[in-house]
């Protein structure tokens, strides 16, 4: 019983310690987001400000393109996210109600997709984009998210697809429900919970990337709100104050994004914790 409790408390002081050093960028982001130029200069990372410098906010809207950078990143990722999850749940619908090895081997190509890393295909996908001329394009973009996040989006809805009763299916297929009323009417709403989880999953990759938006949209007014930040700390590198703040202004809607989801997201991995 006491080796027991002597390995539980070498895990908590591990997580501490992990936590601590996960945190102190967090902590070093928030604080310099409210320094004066001079606090900047004179005072350490962890120190706190004297005052709450709020004009750091202002300037980082105004140098951020805020709204619009807001936008671009908003439809890019809403696009992304929504088409995404629907493929996925329609494909993985089709592969696990599928009784012949033909779905079992379309289920396996995505699988593979999982093995490919996202670098190897980059330079490849880049030059077919340019081809296709549809570089600055929100839609080109759209397209090439949502191909590269398929196979772990097929693979994900395809393991919650088996786990759900077929009863309900049969009933509404002898009530002469069409294979399109079954999936929109009955299957999908079951989903919910691996849908937002998904859609939260996914969300955060998209809005965070920085190489596909920087590649893909070179014209200024369609540019993230992570090119623009990447872009403020070359441009503005002595206000620091300014970038920082930006980072949390970009960082805030993800954030109560996930915060809001929660639940359904615990819903999510609980789910697939028990049934898979």
């Amino acid at each position: 019983m006491k080796n027991v409790k002597n390995w539980k408390t070498g895990i908590y002081a591990i997580l501490i310690v992990v936590s601590v050093f996960y945190f102190i960028p967090l902590i070093m982001t928030f604080l310099y987001s409210f320094k004066t130029d001079q606090e900047v200069l004179t005072k350490t990372a962890l120190q706190m400000p004297d005052k709450l410098n709020f004009a750091n906010f202002k300037d980082a809207v105004e140098k951020l393109a805020y709204i619009r950078s807001f936008i671009n990143s908003f439809v890019i990722t809403f696009f992304s996210v929504g088409l995404s999850v629907l493929l996925s749940a329609m494909a993985g619908f089709g592969i696990a109600r599928g009784n012949s090895r033909r779905f079992t081997f379309i289920f396996m190509i995505f699988v593979g997709g999982l093995l490919i890393p996202y670098q190897a295909v980059f330079v490849p996908t880049y030059l077919v984009a340019v081809k296709l001329s549809m570089t600055n394009s929100f839609w080109g973009i759209i397209f090439f998210y949502v191909a590269g996040q398929m196979p772990f989006s097929v693979f994900m809805m395809t393991g919650f697809m088996r786990n759900l009763s077929q009863e309900i299916e049969s009933a509404a297929r002898i009530d002469g429900c069409s294979i399109l009323e079954i999936f929109f009417h009955i299957v999908l709403p079951l989903l919910k919970p691996a849908a937002v989880t998904l859609a939260v999953l996914r969300s955060l990759i998209i809005w965070n990337d920085y190489l596909l938006p920087k590649l893909f949209l070179q014209k200024r007014d369609m540019q993230t709100l992570t090119v623009r930040i990447a872009n403020m700390f070359g441009q503005y590198r002595y206000s620091m104050n300014t970038a920082f703040a930006a980072i949390i202004l970009a960082s805030l809607p993800i954030l109560l994004f996930f915060i809001f989801n929660q639940k359904h997201i615990e819903k999510g991995i609980a789910a697939g914790a028990v049934k898979g």
